[in-house]
C-alpha cells in the first residue's frame, strides 16, 4: 500500500465514469501497468491518495474518486474509473490503457456522464428512475440522493455496509476527506466495488461488478434509505 496525500478535490456537479471488460490481453504485467497508470494519472493532474497492488489488480484511490484494474480468473481484464472532476474526465486515461494492454477486443459496459445534483437540467429525466434495481446484472452504478445527512457522514456504519456487500477475503482501501466525504474501494476474486460520498451534494456514488452486483450494493441502500436515484446504469 502506498500513500501520496493531495489537497482534496471539490467535486463538480457532473462527473464521468467508464467500466469495461478487455479480452485477449496477452501481457498483463501489474508492475509495469502500475507505473504506467501512476504516470498517466499524474500527467492529467489526478491526486493519488492511496493504492493497493497485488499479482492481478491495481486500485488507486484518487482525490477525484477512483481507478482500478483487475485480471479475472478467466483472463478477462476489468477496468473501472470514475472521476467527479467533470464530464468526460475518465475517457483519456481509458483510451491510453486500452492502447497499452492491446486487447483482442473489449466490451464497454458503462461510458457516461454522472450527475451528482438535481440541479443539472441535462440529466433531469434520470431523477425519476425507480428504486428497483435490475436482477443479476454484472455491472451497476448509481447515484443516491435524499438521504439522512447524519447517516451519510457516519463513516463507521458506511464502512460496515460496504464490507457486507463484499466477500470476506476482499482487499480494500478507504479514506476520509475531512468535511468533504468518504471513499471505499474493495476487490475480491470476482468482485469490485467503489463508493464515494458527497455531503455537499447530498449524494453517494456507488459502482459494483460481480455475479449479482445489485445484491452487492443492497446493504448500503438499506442503511441510507435514499429517496432518489439521480443516476443509474446497469449492464450484463
Amino acid at each position: 500500500m502506498t500513500k501520496n496525500s493531495q489537497t482534496p478535490h471539490k467535486s463538480n456537479s457532473v462527473g464521468h465514469e467508464v467500466a469495461l471488460l478487455m479480452h485477449g490481453v496477452e501481457n498483463y504485467d501489474v508492475s509495469d501497468l502500475n507505473k504506467f497508470l501512476r504516470t498517466q494519472l499524474r500527467r492529467e493532474r489526478f491526486g493519488i491518495e492511496d493504492s493497493i497492488k497485488s499479482d492481478d489488480e491495481i486500485m488507486a484511490l484518487l482525490s477525484e474518486s477512483h481507478a482500478a484494474s483487475k485480471k479475472l480468473k478467466d483472463g478477462t481484464v476489468l477496468w473501472s474509473m470514475y472521476s467527479c472532476r467533470g464530464p468526460k474526465d475518465a475517457k483519456n486515461i481509458t483510451r491510453l490503457l486500452i492502447e497499452r494492454l492491446d486487447p483482442r477486443d473489449y466490451d464497454i459496459a458503462i461510458d457516461s456522464e454522472v450527475p451528482l445534483t438535481i440541479n443539472t437540467a441535462k440529466h433531469r429525466g434520470m431523477f425519476q428512475k425507480a428504486l428497483k434495481l435490475p436482477e443479476k446484472t454484472k455491472f451497476i452504478s448509481l447515484v443516491y440522493g435524499g438521504m439522512d445527512p447524519a447517516r451519510l457522514m457516519n463513516t463507521f456504519e458506511l464502512e460496515n455496509r460496504f464490507r457486507a456487500g463484499m466477500p470476506m477475503d476482499r482487499r480494500e482501501v478507504r479514506k476520509v476527506f475531512p468535511g468533504m466525504g468518504y471513499t471505499f474501494m474493495g476487490v475480491g476474486e470476482y468482485e469490485f466495488m467503489a463508493g464515494h460520498t458527497y455531503p455537499e451534494h447530498d449524494a453517494l456514488y456507488i459502482g459494483a461488478f460481480g455475479e449479482d452486483a445489485g445484491k452487492m450494493i443492497e446493504p448500503i441502500r438499506a442503511y441510507l434509505e435514499p429517496k432518489e436515484i439521480r443516476y443509474l446504469q446497469a449492464s450484463d
